[in-house]
């Protein structure tokens, strides 16, 4: 089947954004607590695994629907998607010699509730967030997570011991983020693999921002603590060392 292992880096970002031609809006693809709504503009979605995932297709006679690998099917019918927590599944609308692909990814059972509005056209096309940092609060919720321009969470990470905060994408593509303040963890999006980890020099420990240059030179500037800062007459930006 179409079926892949997710495991925690789900996808690689892609720096051009690639317009695919949509399927017609008279298909409806729907069930599997599929999220969004299906949209053939929307070629990216979420499902919970917690129950069996069905989708039902409404098709058009010149429409055919593949699901997850299956032989291409017109008409009225539905697909069992057997899934577990972090896979994928595929399917691909053909209209003539025109073919669109959808993707569907499952959410963990722990994944952050998130909800999502979209007013207008969002200026980017890619959205990192860390959304379950809140300092001094326990979580086992630990993740970054890039959303698309439609609200969609395309990549997801869990870090198995501390809660992300400060996640950024650096210039050579791959993502940092403090489990702890003062310390910085870089990944590559599909490995789960800590490929360096910087220590910010100095004291600066209370609130941290990496940032790192063209040339792979990376920085952190932050404040001292409140215990700390009474004796400093500023807090000039920290070194990051390997």
């Amino acid at each position: 089947m179409g079926r892949r292992w997710l495991v925690g880096f789900v996808m690689a970002l892609t720096v051009a954004m690639v317009v695919p031609a949509t399927a017609s809006a008279s298909i409806q693809i729907t069930g599997g607590s599929l999220t969004p709504a299906f949209d053939p503009e929307t070629t990216d979605y979420t499902v919970r695994c917690d129950t069996r995932v069905v989708l039902h297709v409404e098709a058009p006679a010149a429409t055919d629907v593949s699901i997850d690998g299956d032989p291409f099917a017109s008409g009225s019918f539905d697909a069992a998607v057997p899934l577990s927590e972090d896979e994928g599944f595929d399917w691909v609308v053909r209209e003539g010699d025109q073919t669109t692909s959808y993707h569907g990814r499952c959410l963990p059972s722990d994944f952050p509730p998130f909800s999502v509005e979209r007013p207008g056209q969002p200026q980017a096309q890619w959205y990192l967030v860390a959304p379950t940092a809140r300092l001094g609060q326990a979580s086992t919720q630990n993740y970054a997570i890039i959303f698309d321009n439609h609200g969609v969470p395309v990549w997801w990470y869990k870090d198995a011991d501390f809660r992300p905060f400060d996640a950024r994408l650096l210039p050579n593509d791959h993502l940092v983020w403090a489990p702890v303040l003062g310390v910085y963890r870089e990944h590559a999006f599909d490995s789960t693999a800590v490929l360096h980890t910087w220590q910010t020099s100095g004291r600066y420990r209370t609130s941290t921002t990496c940032r790192c240059s063209p040339t792979g030179t990376c920085s952190s500037s932050g404040t001292r603590s409140a215990a700390e800062s009474t004796s400093a007459s500023s807090s000039p930006a920290a070194r990051v060392r390997p």
